[in-house]
Parts: structure tokens; sequence; C-alpha cells
């Protein structure tokens, strides 16, 4: 066994292990473990100690390859952003190939929202469905015969394969019964119209793995099966698919789940079988619930574009994702994609299985609503995804309805520091849409036990005051509640509770004086007025 290196171009440097003669010594697989381990160590010392310099830099072709037996969950977008990430960061090519050769787990809709949610997210890829490359088309279904032409030149080596396996006893897999059939007992099973496979007859040394992630890694023989290529309808499996793919779409790096970890080996072997040059590979590790339990597409949060329709915003979904197996080399938690690809380096990938951990992703939606609408961006977004709810919910009035977005778009300025979801808006401002209910048990709470007398004065005192003042800054609102607590003798909570009170209903909210400015003199006293009237009876 021998780590084998060559140039792919300007800078991009591929190391991979190649299989030797069958009969490999003990005393050799413990070079290779050594030249493995010191490749690493000097790839690490040089530049700083960063390994793309040997590995990854220069331009690079990487792929998604999701199977559309599901909707795109969160680990399958880690595994996107990662490659999205790698190829931006390094000037290559970002491609999405639609792995559907297993029709029985087929799921209705699941490309059209793998392809989706990519867009939704920003992940746009430079080849894949819709879209031109030389390398297509981008449905391994629409590929079949490419396999078999390669599994064909597989059998043609199956002859010397057969006198090179004679090793009996192994754990668990594929007992090699057809193995030693003469072709005279073939050929009979075959024009008998007996079902048959393809296997690859799996070699039996020990095999060393260089990764990315999990650095060189010396995988036993038992970790290695006769695994099907071709299945007895003729359909391709994962193992042939996705190597004649990665091939000719000259993939130089797969990033992809720990779970083919084990399969990597075998994967070397058909490249080495095949006479080809593997790409690098770089296994994430899985990501768990909160119960360490693992991840998958049948998780109640997992699916991604329910968490964008929940009110996830796309840029808070990636960050979030981006932290879940990566490590920035910095305190700083909040990323734009943009940032995301300037520090993105495969060195900063982990080897500890992610907790997904919703409060986590609560409170990156949470700052970057909040960043959109200090800054502007994207409001009318924001507006246009609770305009509906929020006509739902409050059954406007036609003075509201004619200056509804105005009116979305000022609460969305004056709850913005206490929004986890666009939706809780009609929470926290819906005294901007409608009267509030003094009755409520929650407008009850607030006033507690004040007394009576000390809520009239609080309101009489207000509606004095508003009576000839002017209002345009909250600073003014701040002046008027000063004087409030100067004429009645009363505190300033005690003052700030009754006005709450009388003006949203509302425990919590924004501030009086923002809410003072909001509603103008008119509507103010308005309220007032209701309020004592609703004190009285």
């Amino acid at each position: 066994m021998r780590v084998t290196k060559r140039q792919l171009g300007p800078g991009v440097l591929m190391a991979w292990v190649e299989l030797a003669s069958p009969a490999l010594e003990a005393s050799r697989v413990r070079e290779a473990g050594h030249c493995c381990r010191h490749f690493t160590a000097v790839a690490r010392r040089q530049q700083g100690g960063d390994i793309e310099d040997l590995l990854v830099r220069g331009p690079v072709r990487v792929r998604f390859a999701p199977s559309p037996t599901g909707y795109l969950h969160l680990g399958g977008l880690r595994t996107a952003l990662f490659n999205y990430l790698m190829a931006r960061k390094y000037g290559g090519s970002f491609i999405l190939r639609i792995e559907d050769t297993d029709k029985g787990r087929f799921v209705e809709g699941a490309t059209e929202n793998i392809i989706q949610t990519l867009q939704l997210t920003g992940l746009d890829y430079d080849e894949g469905p819709g879209k031109h490359g030389k390398h297509g088309p981008y449905f391994q279904s629409q590929r079949v015969d490419l396999y078999q032409r390669y599994a064909d030149e597989l059998l043609k080596e199956l002859e010397s394969m057969r006198l090179a396996a004679q090793q009996q006893g192994k754990p668990p897999r594929y007992d090699r019964r057809c193995l030693h059939l003469s072709q005279r007992q073939i050929d009979t099973k075959m024009s008998q119209g007996e079902p048959h496979t393809v296997r690859f007859f799996s070699p039996d040394e020990p095999v060393v793995v260089r990764d990315l992630v999990y650095g060189c890694m010396r995988m036993r023989p038992s970790a290695m099966d006769d695994s099907v290529l071709l299945k007895s309808d003729g359909t391709p499996t994962y193992h042939l698919a996705s190597i004649v793919d990665d091939h000719l779409m000259e993939i130089t790096h797969v990033l992809r789940g720990e779970e083919w970890l084990v399969s990597t080996p075998k994967h070397l072997a058909l490249f080495r079988a095949l006479g080809w040059d593997p790409p690098q590979y770089a296994h994430l590790p899985l990501l768990l619930n909160s119960d360490e339990s693992k991840l998958s597409k049948r998780s109640g949060h997992a699916d991604v574009k329910e968490l964008l329709r929940r009110g996830y915003l796309p840029e808070a979904v990636i960050n979030f994702a981006a932290l879940l197996g990566w490590n920035p080399k910095t305190t700083d938690e909040l990323f734009s994609l943009p940032e995301l690809i300037e520090k993105f380096s495969v060195q900063g990938l982990n080897r500890g299985n992610p907790v997904v951990n919703t409060d986590k992703l609560q409170w990156f939606n949470k700052n970057y609503i909040r960043d959109r609408i200090q800054q502007g961006r994207l409001v009318g977004d924001l507006v246009d995804s609770v305009r509906d709810l929020v006509a739902k919910e409050f059954g406007l009035s036609t003075d509201v309805e004619n200056d509804l977005d105005g009116r979305i778009s000022r609460a969305f300025q004056m709850a913005k520091d206490r929004l986890v979801f666009p939706s809780d808006m009609t929470k926290e401002a819906k005294f901007m849409f409608r009267d509030p209910d003094l009755n409520s048990e929650e407008a009850r709470l607030l006033v507690g036990a004040l007394p009576k007398s000390q809520m009239l004065r609080v309101c009489d005192a207000a509606i004095e005051l508003l009576s000839r003042t002017s209002l345009p800054t909250p600073a003014d609102g701040a002046t008027v509640i000063a004087s409030i607590c100067q004429a009645t003798g009363l505190s300033k909570p005690q003052v700030m509770k009754t006005l709450r009170w009388a003006w949203t209903g509302q425990r919590s909210g924004p501030k009086i004086p923002e809410i003072l400015q909001y509603l103008g003199e008119a509507a103010a006293i308005r309220r007032l007025r209701v309020a004592m009237d609703r004190i009285r009876a």
C-alpha cells in the first residue's frame, strides 16, 4: 500500500491510498500508516498549520448528492452548505446531483423540495438540474447505461478476482456462494433467466484511509463486504453509481456524512479496480437530537423548508447549520454567507457529533430579525410573511386596512428587540391594530391591586397634558410621563402601569414614550377616556 500524490492543476494537490497486491504484509500496513501519519503532520506544520495549503488549495469540484427519499433536512443542508462554502472559498464549482435510483424509497415532491430549499437558503449550484453543464445529466436515473458500461469492465476482471479470493470464515457478509461457479454454470443459470446481481469482490487486506476530518485510519477487511454493484433489475447501487459519477464529473473532494466512512475503503478499491484516481474525502459527524439520538428526516424540526415556513429566516438557518461541526476559530457567532465563505476552512471541521439546540437556532433567528429591521434590509419580506396573519388575527377596520403595510412595518420597528419569529409581532404589537381588551386576564394582571382612584388620577392628568401638548418625539413623551408623576404625586411605576394598561392592555411591549408617539394625542386621549369608563363601571 502506498500514499500517492499528484498535481491537479495550479495549487491543487491530491493524496490517496492505492491498494497493493492481495498478499499485503502486516509490516507494509504499519509502514503505510506511519507514512500517512507523517504526511498529515508535515501538512499541518506547513504554512502556519493550515492543511488546506497542501490539500484543498485552488479550484475544486464538489458535489451535493442527495437521494429524493425525503425532504431536505438539517443534516443534508449542512452537507450542502459545507460543499458550497468549499467551492466558493477555493474558486471551484458546486454540483447538485440527484441520486434517484432507489425507486422503492422515492418520495413524491422530494426532488423539488431539495432544489427549492437550496434556492431559498442562497446555496446556488453551478451545475445540476435545470442548469447546463458538460457533465450532465444530473439525475442518476438518466445515467444507468453509464453504470452498466463500467460494470461490464469490472466483469472482465472477474476470473482473476475469483482466483485471488479463497479465504473463508469472514464476519457477516455475502458468503461468495457463486464465486466458484464455472463459466458453464453461470451461462446456464443466466440462460434460464435466474435473477442475478453484479458484486464487487472486495480486497481482504486492511486499507489505510486518509480523511480530511478524521485523519489516517486503517480499516480492517471486516468493514468491506462483497457489495452489490448492479441489482437484479439492472439498476446500480450507490457504491457503483457514486464512484462512476464522481469520476466522470471530475469531483476533486467529497464532503459527506460520516455514515459513509465505513464504505470509503470499498470506494477506494472500486476506484483502483477501474484505474481511476479517487477524490479527497471529508466525512462530517452526524447531527444529534437533544436526547443524543440521531437526527433524521423524520425528526420533528429537521425539514428545512418547514423551518422556513415556521418563520426561521434563511440566514439564521444557514448560520446555525454552519456551526454544527465547524469551528470558525473566533468567539464571533454571527456570520453572513459571504463571511462564512471567507472564513471557511476544512481544518475547522470537527469530529464531535453536534447536538441540534433549538434554543440556539431561535437565538440566531432573533438576532437576524433585529438586524434586518435595524438595517432596513428585506423588511418587505417580513411584512409579506405576516400580512395575511395580521388581517386574520385582528379583523381590520377600514383605516387600519388602508395603511396595513405601514402599520406592520412600524410594528416590526417597535417590537424588534423581542421578536423570535416574525409572527410574534402580532402578540407584541397588537395594540397597533385594535383597541386593547381591558377586561382580559393579561390586562387585569397588569394593574393588579392598583387603587382605582389612583388610576383615575393618572388618566385624568394624562388627558389634560395631552390636550395641550405636541409629541413629535419619544423624548416629549417621556416629558409628559414625568409631568403626570409630578401632577399626581404618584411614582413612575404606578403611572407607567396605568398608561400601559389603558393604551395597550399588555404586560409587555414597547416603551411608553414610543407607544404614545405611535398613537398620537387624539388616539391616546380616546383610549384614556375608554379606560376611565372601564374603571368607573
